[in-house]
């Protein structure tokens, strides 16, 4: 097959579609009605082949995590008459992307070109029932308001009755006139008010209660209404139709075949992974899996499909760097800071990545199908029943895993997705602690290996589980086949960590007449503790502080470090003073100290032992100074 490395301009194109041969139709530009080859318009109806794409058996798909997928469909079109035929193919998506159409084929005919059609029609829609649904909906909004305007008026009534009492008795505690308050007719006149203002205060009451409920039910109405008028066609619709025509000449009656591929957006794939470790054999295995989710508005529907790793919006060649100017007045040059930038580019348009990837093995791939092997089998796996799992083909800048099933992904535009396997994993593995006790008083296991499949891991999800035990959700790494990688595996609460606070060993101050400095010895130490029943590896990881200006000074006076010779790779020591601490046994087996003043200790910990790091260095300053004596 020929590949493109920027659609052609030129027409017309001939191609033979020889039997048993497959060559391809170049990728045509996204020019509206753009042709190679003018169609006849006397073609009879006998020879006009009406077919929708949506009808047309999948043969493959390949999914890009780029949002985007290449479809591949067969059409057959059996020709009853001889001469110029004119296949008219539709029924695509809005996904679709226009310049992605490559057409391919089998038999004795002559392909003449192809023309791609966008056409606009506006419709109108018998609105019948949505009219009625809207008059409905107006009923109801009236008398909605109705219900307000009589809640409001209740609400008034309330108010002023509850009001009306409150000055009654209000007067009533003012008056001073007790002889009054307590005469039997004043009294009766009390007791009816009262019982007044309890009877009309349920009735009030009721009435708010039952209006408000007529309101609710009314509102629910409404709501069940809004949604069968929005499923209902609206009054003009606009159809956006895209139309390929093929025209091919037979010279006999006969039959081809044509492999009909184009591009769609809204399809991506993610990695997913399950990662069990067992600390006592020191192995792993990791379940590989693809979540792959698509809403182009067509059903992929027992599809061979293809997962692909190119990027094809990636730039396909480096920037330029252009010169970086500067004037006397420090500004940059506008005029090279503005051609720099258009150099940048998202993508190269005369460069397609998924083309060349694709092209490169589509024969191996076809060669894989004619066999039929390797279909079927169950995803999950028991003791000793295999698991179907891809089978990776390596491109020039990208991996592609072939799922081994056919499998059925439908459009979904809440990209639920449909999670396949990708393969099942396995190997050894090197597990040690790692702890930073300044910043987090826990032990972390750290799984180093080496990748030894023929699987590039993407950076996805990944569940941990450490001896049968879920422990944390985490990321997994890029890593390509034959590289080393690490990573975090979760606490390991086996390994207890205690770190002490920075104390004062001695405080001292020089100068009168002078300029006078201020020293300070401090010390930090940290105790790990090996509460598990096998010897561990831990790595403590400490600092001391960091001058960034040059009247304070740092030195660090344990462990005693000498350079190495000026040879040495850079930010390599030398350990001089390694003795363990007094109260110690262990002795570390490394200590490294970096440009930053970190120090990392390497030590092996047998069950039941303590590891001690003991630091201790001293900070001057000018006397004159102020510093923040709680960071040293």
């Amino acid at each position: 097959m020929s590949s493109f490395a920027a659609p052609p301009r030129t027409a017309p194109f001939v191609y033979q579609l020889n039997q048993g041969r497959n060559i391809a139709a170049p990728w045509y530009p996204p020019t509206e009605n753009y042709t190679t080859h003018e169609v006849d318009d006397n073609i009879s109806p006998d020879q006009t082949h009406q077919i929708d794409i949506q009808k047309c058996p999948i043969t493959s798909v390949t999914v890009f995590q780029s949002n985007k997928a290449l479809v591949s469909r067969q059409i057959d079109v059996t020709i009853s008459k001889e001469g110029e035929q004119l296949i008219v193919v539709d029924g695509f998506t809005t996904n679709l992307i226009e310049d992605s159409i490559k057409v391919s084929g089998v038999g004795n005919a002559v392909f003449r070109g192809v023309t791609f059609k966008s056409n606009v029609k506006t419709i109108k829609n018998d609105t019948t029932k949505r009219d009625q649904i809207k008059q409905q909906i107006d009923l109801i909004d009236d008398k909605i308001r109705e219900l307000d305007r009589k809640y409001l008026i209740l609400t008034k009534q309330h108010e002023f009755i509850k009001n009306y009492k409150k000055s009654v008795l209000k007067v009533s505690t003012a008056d001073s006139n007790v002889e009054k308050l307590l005469d039997p007719q004043t009294l009766q006149l009390m007791t009816n008010y009262t019982l007044f203002d309890n009877k009309q205060s349920e009735v009030n009451h009721a009435s708010l209660s039952t209006t408000q409920q007529e309101i609710d039910n009314l509102n629910k109405e409404r709501q069940s209404l809004s949604e069968q008028l929005s499923k209902e066609k609206p009054q003009e619709e606009t159809l956006f139709k895209r139309v390929a025509e093929l025209s091919i000449y037979a010279p006999e009656c006969t039959s081809v075949s044509l492999e009909f591929k184009y591009k769609t957006l809204k399809a991506q794939w993610q990695p997913l992974y399950d990662m069990r470790v067992d600390s006592v054999s020191n192995k792993y295995e990791i379940s590989y899996y693809a979540n792959i989710s698509q809403a182009t508005d067509e059903d992929w529907m027992e599809a061979n499909i293809k997962l692909s790793t190119a990027d094809p919006n990636l730039m396909s060649k480096p920037p330029v760097l252009y010169p970086h100017y500067l004037s006397t007045q420090h500004h940059y040059n506008n005029r090279h800071i503005a051609a720099s930038s258009s150099s940048v580019r998202r993508r190269d348009d005369s460069y397609d990545e998924e083309d060349e990837e694709d092209e490169m093995i589509e024969d191996k791939y076809k060669e894989r199908e004619v066999g039929g092997g390797g279909r079927g089998g169950s995803l999950m796996r028991k003791s000793s029943i295999k698991q179907v799992v891809t089978t990776p083909q390596e491109g020039a800048t990208s991996s592609v895993f072939y799922i081994p099933r056919l499998a059925t992904v439908k459009s979904d535009s809440s990209f639920k997705g449909t999670k396949v396997a990708v393969a099942k994993v396995s190997g050894d593995c090197v597990l040690s602690h790692y702890t930073v006790p300044k910043m987090d008083p826990n032990a972390y296991l750290k799984l180093e290996s080496t990748n030894e499949s023929d699987y590039t891991f993407l950076r996805g999800p990944t569940q941990l589980f450490v001896d049968s035990n879920f422990v944390a959700s985490t990321q997994f790494p890029f890593v390509v086949p034959g590289e080393q990688f690490e990573m975090f595996i979760g606490q390991d609460h086996g390994v207890k960590v205690e770190y002490m606070l920075p104390t004062t060993f001695k405080e001292s101050r020089s100068g009168v007449f002078v300029e006078g400095t201020s020293t300070k010895q401090m010390e930090r130490r940290c105790h790990v503790k090996n509460c598990k029943k096998t010897q561990i590896k831990v790595t403590v990881v400490d600092q001391y502080p960091k001058s960034t200006v040059d009247k304070i000074k740092t030195k660090l006076l344990v462990p005693e470090f000498r350079p190495l010779p000026n040879n040495a790779p850079k930010g390599q020591v030398q350990i001089v003073n390694n003795a363990p601490l007094v109260d110690s046994k262990l002795v570390a087996s490394k200590i490294e100290l970096d440009d930053d003043n970190i120090l990392k200790w390497t030590v092996d910990v047998p069950p039941g032992e303590e590891f001690k790091t003991y630091i201790k260095y001293t900070v001057s300053w000018p006397s004159e100074s102020a510093i923040n004596e709680d960071t040293l």
